[in-house]
């Protein structure tokens, strides 16, 4: 895996969050300081484009992102 899917990964790390369902967690944008928010868009935006071609499966993002 490249350092750019990395990346992208362990700065959206910072956005996960456990939901108000005890033990479900989920990707909360307003977690986000306003200044970096164009930031983890494009990064979820390129995991997205990953995951869509094929590069990148979707379970193994979810498991390194800590959502599952």
């Amino acid at each position: 895996m490249n350092n750019e899917i990395l990346e992208s990964i362990n700065l959206l790390k910072d956005l996960v969050k456990e939901s108000h369902i005890k033990g479900q967690m989920h990707i909360d944008f307003t977690l986000a300081p306003a200044s970096r928010h164009d930031e983890y868009k494009n990064a979820l935006a390129k995991i997205r484009e990953l995951i869509n071609s094929g590069e990148l499966k979707e379970e193994i993002f979810k498991e390194m992102l800590g959502l599952v």
